[in-house]
């Protein structure tokens, strides 16, 4: 789905229908839609096969990066990615069998904190790249917008309450000049030489601009230089939160018979019982109570009364609970229209770029290998400058 979600239309099938891709064909490029409803299938088999190990070879739990070899975690996160796979077809002409797929798979999806789907980075050295990245080289800092809505200072979300997982995502920046302003995140391609002077390693350094929290145990980007096993370093995939956001969006449009407002306010307590639950693992003893979870939701915009406007809150909460699996946060933007301009801002590019400024990028363009060695199949409407970025899906419900 990464390829699909980024490029667009992709080789995947062959001239009957079967499944090709990476076998060193050349390959007619097949529809995202085709390429989502295949990908469906073959989860729905995936679902089938978990349901009974019986004779199948037991993953050794040290190669499975997931579960540790627990088959019913993983029949719960390909029923989750069912869901999500399916909300996908949401507003296409496949919205019929997408729905077939998603009513399959609600009831049998993610349903605990302990379920997130996460692939640690490596715990046996010292050395991660991200841990390079974000501790030792100072390249890795929150954004202006989001850091603004976790404070409640959001110009199009305004809350005037912090949000709860704010001090474990994110660690105030460190200049004891800036005490009190340092909850500034770093703005999309606005920043200056100047800026980026401010922006030093954590180690004995001083910060101008938030920090993502790796500094203790309760941090959700911990990691521990001398204890390598107690970190929380990981690729986020899926989490609980999400499988109640795409409960809480089937309501809106008719696909199962829950009500959209209740799951919306459990899926944003979902993600902050996940957040407390993933540090944990690190020895993190960070809870959030009912109490701040209350005064959070309640300074909340009102959820709406038209579809619209449901929708519209219940992806704003999706997109800030996603954080940090930054592929899906841009994916669902991409798909719903949400957030919006006003609530997360789009950078300022250059003259020559291929989209105009105050939009988001909607897919990336092919590899130049793509053009090299298989131009003929990309699609007509890929092939010129002015289109090949053009979004391909349709907003709202």
């Amino acid at each position: 789905t990464r390829i699909v979600d980024r490029n667009g239309d992709a080789p995947y099938l062959d001239e009957e229908g079967n499944f090709a891709a990476g076998q060193g064909n050349v390959l007619a490029y097949s529809k995202q839609k085709d390429i989502y409803l295949d990908l469906l299938k073959r989860l729905s088999a995936d679902v089938t096969a978990l349901a009974s190990t019986s004779g199948q070879a037991l993953i050794d739990s040290n190669y499975d990066v997931l579960y540790s070899g627990d088959y019913s975690k993983w029949s719960k996160f390909a029923n989750t990615l069912i869901m999500r796979l399916s909300m996908r077809l949401s507003r296409t002409d496949a919205a019929s069998e997408a729905k077939t797929y998603y009513q399959a798979a609600e009831g049998k999806a993610m349903n605990s904190p302990s379920d997130y789907a996460r692939v640690s980075c490596d715990s046996s050295i010292w050395g991660d790249y991200f841990d390079r990245t974000a501790r030792d080289w100072g390249e890795s800092r929150p954004d202006e917008m989001f850091v603004k809505i976790l404070c409640g200072e959001n110009p199009g979300y305004m809350t005037g309450v912090v949000d709860p997982r704010r001090d474990i995502w994110l660690h105030e920046g460190t200049d004891p000049a800036l005490t009190g302003t340092n909850w500034d995140g770093l703005a999309d391609g606005t920043y200056t030489l100047g800026d980026m002077s401010n922006v030093v390693t954590s180690h004995g350094g001083s910060n101008s601009f938030a920090l993502l929290n790796y500094y203790d145990a309760n941090g959700f980007f911990w990691f521990a230089n001398n204890a390598s096993a107690n970190q929380n370093l990981s690729w986020c995939i899926a989490t609980y939160s999400e499988t109640l956001f795409l409960k809480a969006e089937a309501a809106l449009r008719g696909w199962s018979s829950g009500d959209a407002e209740s799951l919306y306010k459990q899926a944003i307590k979902a993600s902050m019982d996940e957040v407390c639950y993933f540090i944990t693992r690190s020895g993190g003893d960070k809870t959030i109570s009912d109490a701040e979870f209350n005064a959070y939701y309640a300074a909340l915009p009102a959820f709406g009364s038209s579809n619209e406007a449901k929708l519209k809150s219940i992806m704003t909460q999706k997109w800030i609970a996603l954080f940090p699996n930054a592929q899906e946060a841009w994916c669902e933007i991409r798909r719903t229209g949400y957030p919006q301009v006003g609530v997360v801002s789009y950078p300022v590019l250059s003259p020559s770029a291929q989209v105009q400024n105050g939009n988001l990028i909607q897919r990336m363009c092919y590899p130049d290998n793509e053009y090299n060695t298989n131009a003929d199949n990309i699609p007509d409407d890929y092939k010129t400058d002015g289109s090949k970025y053009q979004y391909r899906g349709q907003y709202g419900l």
